[in-house]
């Protein structure tokens, strides 16, 4: 009966000293934590985007989600519905430069717009105005 006391007493030590991060001096680093120099992962994103002439929405426009400016490397592309919206999907981080524009050829004109920022919001408006 004596052996298997000693024995749970060490059992629980051990587990008491692995709870604690081993043994005292001996301090370690769990295999899960992030590497103190490696860049921020990108997480998946969506945005909803609701396309406006005026107040009027724009149904089957082309958005364009892409880095770093208008025309740069796309990350999604989509198309509006009825009701002018669409939701792009990608991934990127807070820091990144992120656009979302279009192009909307009208009856009266051919328009652009873009919106352009670090911090992307998960809706926005883009808005054609005339001239």
């Amino acid at each position: 009966m004596k052996t298997l006391s000693n024995f749970l007493s060490a059992t629980i030590l051990g587990l008491s000293l692995a709870a604690c991060g081993g043994i005292a001096g001996t301090g370690t680093v769990p295999a899960s934590a992030p590497n103190a120099g490696a860049s921020v992962p990108l997480a998946r994103n969506s945005v909803l985007i609701t396309a406006l002439f005026g107040t009027r929405p724009i149904a089957n426009l082309l958005v364009t989600l892409s880095r770093d400016k208008k025309g740069g490397p796309v990350i999604g592309k989509g198309r509006t519905g009825g009701m002018g919206r669409v939701r792009l999907n990608g991934t990127w981080t807070p820091k990144d430069f992120i656009c979302a524009w279009a192009v909307y050829d009208h009856e009266h004109g051919h328009y652009e717009t873009e919106r352009c920022q670090n911090h992307f919001p998960s809706t926005l408006t883009l808005q054609f105005k005339r001239d």
